[in-house]
């Protein structure tokens, strides 16, 4: 099914901002007693490494979020590697929960940056930003310093809890895109940059937050969520999703002038929209990464319908399986 996001012109959207969704979900929750990823998975990111193609993702189990590993030679049928990072003991930060997972490799090492909970259940607590190292992804160890992103103190945008972390290395440094919400009653998330000579210290940007929520009655009036960073024909797109309080959905915004805090936000936003009615998205589909194989933009994201959370796929062309 062809998915396009029109913006105000009503123009369709350039070839690779066209979306066609795969019909079925690339990863279900087990609804298995005992699994990590039992009732829900959310929050894919795959890359590429040592032949072949790995997702690291979000599991819920109805208490605590945990992070998993999937693998796949195709990008479209996965296959479970098992738990790679558990919430923490009592008495630690992470406790409640540890989701929302950033890999990045850096001199021959992972590192995992995580979203830590305080308390059990659905993000209960102000969110922080945890990290873990390892020489592979089934023995890593987190870091005494974490969290290394705290909320802001008082009342600024970010003081009510940080969210899913994008980390790269641009240009000899590195910056992190994350979310984060406020303290008042509405709940407004938007997102902000951050930026480190080491992965452990990092300084908030200024500007901050460089992308914001927009005008009342717009499709993301309430979130400007999880932001994953792309290069694409030399030009910086940082793909979000928004939520106008009802339903959440996946646009992008470009920097034409290569700067990472001045973005403009798509007019074919919404490039990925909800389903109809009865749909595996017909609630959500959101928290977006996009990679490009071979030609062919891959779009995963959190597929929530009326009684799943699910993770699918989208593509810039109908794939031949």
């Amino acid at each position: 099914m062809l998915t396009l996001g029109l913006g105000a012109t009503g123009d369709a959207p350039p070839e690779y901002l066209r979306r066609y969704k795969l019909p079925e979900p690339v990863l279900r929750p087990t609804h298995r007693p005992g699994d990590f990823d039992r009732e829900m998975v959310d929050c894919p990111q795959v890359l590429r490494h040592e032949g072949k193609w790995l997702m690291q993702y979000t599991g819920f189990d109805g208490e605590k979020y945990r992070i998993g590993l999937a693998e796949s030679d195709d990008l479209v049928r996965w296959t479970r590697a098992g738990m790679i990072l558990d919430a923490g003991a009592p008495g630690e930060w992470d406790y409640g929960s540890a989701g929302g997972g950033w890999l990045l490799r850096y001199q021959g090492g992972w590192y995992l940056f995580y979203c830590g909970f305080p308390q059990p259940g659905y993000e209960v607590g102000p969110g922080g930003t945890g990290l873990a190292r390892g020489r592979d992804l089934h023995h890593l160890t987190k870091l005494p310093q974490a969290p290394v992103l705290r909320p802001s103190p008082g009342e600024a945008w970010d003081s009510g809890g940080i969210y899913k972390a994008a980390v790269y290395r641009v240009d000899g440094r590195f910056v992190m895109f994350y979310n984060a919400k406020d303290q008042a009653d509405g709940w407004i998330e938007q997102t902000g940059l951050a930026t480190s000579e080491d992965l452990l210290r990092w300084q908030k940007h200024p500007d901050n937050p460089i992308l914001r929520v927009g005008p009342e009655g717009a499709w993301d009036s309430r979130f400007a969520s999880d932001p994953v960073l792309n290069r694409i024909d030399g030009v910086w797109h940082l793909f979000y999703y928004g939520f106008d309080g009802r339903h959440a959905a996946d646009g992008v915004a470009l920097s034409e002038d290569g700067s990472l805090t001045r973005w403009r936000k798509s007019e074919h936003n919404p490039i990925l929209a909800p389903g109809e009615p009865g749909a595996l998205d017909c609630v959500h589909a959101h928290k977006p990464f996009v990679l490009r194989h071979e030609g062919v933009f891959y779009h995963y994201y959190c597929a929530v319908s009326e009684t799943e959370r699910t993770i699918a796929l989208a593509t810039s062309q109908p794939l031949q399986h």
